[in-house]
């Protein structure tokens, strides 16, 4: 699918997009406002009937806001998902913006690729952003801001965690990327392990096996110290990884800086020049001029 727009589109599960056993690749477009209206997820374990789902299934859905995908396809292969906008798509159980599960296991070969993409204002009770499992996800370029979990469809508080990115029995690599104000969490992994480089990361926790490199981390407060390190942190605090500097970026607002995803600028780049084998560009596509932690050299 290519530059295509969903706005106010409702569905049981897949708000805007519901696809068995395929998952689409989806460039340059827009979801504002999706729904997944339906409730109570899509469980085993239940009395169903013949002809619906799977014997026991029970539940009625309320999964993936934006997209949802569930089951293997013929072969493995890679989900693209490049330069889209997602805003404000909600979902009554689970994942807000992308439910994705191929139910194979991560070994089987399914990954995803999130490039250049921007995740603004999504809610779910559980996932602000996505519930991905047996998947190796790969973020490149792209901003997380301002999503929520714990949060119904009608704005009603519920119990749940995981406000961003969640990888579920996978594992996720993120690089050149902004998350901005996510909560509960902003990135979590579970029962594998994540890589972080040059992320800048604003008022979103995270947890999980995640290593951090190169990270710029403002307003975090953190259980103990995650493996990594040439990382930046403010204010001064308990460290969130191991070896953590405590210094002011100066960041400036989250807007558009350049670039096809927003970002924030830090002002104090001569003490942030403290990392370690930064990739060439920034997330803005901007030739980096040193190796400035966070998601952004301001030059």
């Amino acid at each position: 699918m290519v530059g295509s727009h969903f706005e106010n589109n409702r569905a049981s599960n897949g708000g805007a997009i519901g696809a068995i056993h395929c998952s689409p690749d989806v460039y340059n477009s827009t979801f504002i406002d999706n729904l997944a209206e339906g409730i109570g997820g899509n469980e085993a374990g239940h009395t169903g009937c013949p002809g619906v789902g799977h014997e026991g299934q029970g539940g009625a859905g309320g999964l993936g806001g934006a997209l949802y995908a569930d089951g293997p396809e013929v072969d493995a292969r890679e989900t693209v998902l490049c330069g889209n906008r997602f805003v404000r798509n909600r979902a009554n159980t689970l994942a807000g913006v992308i439910f994705r599960t191929p139910n194979r296991g991560v070994a089987t070969g399914y990954r995803m690729r999130i490039d250049r993409c921007d995740f603004e204002d999504n809610s779910s009770a559980l996932g602000g952003v996505s519930f991905i499992k047996d998947n190796v996800v790969t973020v490149r370029g792209s901003t997380f801001r301002g999503n929520r979990a714990g949060r119904r469809n009608d704005g009603s508080s519920v119990s749940g965690r995981f406000g961003g990115l969640w990888v579920n029995n996978g594992s996720f690599d993120v690089e050149n990327s902004t998350f901005y104000d996510n909560l509960p969490l902003g990135l979590t992994v579970e029962s594998g392990s994540a890589q972080v480089r040059n992320a800048t990361l604003v008022g979103s926790p995270w947890n999980g096996n995640v290593t951090v490199r190169n990270g710029l981390i403002v307003n975090v407060s953190c259980d103990g110290a995650a493996n990594g390190g040439s990382s930046v942190q403010w204010p001064s605090g308990s460290a969130c990884v191991n070896g953590a500097m405590f210094r002011d970026p100066g960041l400036g607002e989250l807007g558009m800086h350049g670039g096809p995803t927003p970002t924030l600028v830090p002002s104090n780049a001569e003490g942030l020049a403290v990392g370690s084998d930064c990739p060439e560009r920034d997330q803005r596509g901007a030739v980096r001029s040193g190796c400035v932690v966070g998601a952004v050299d301001p030059g």
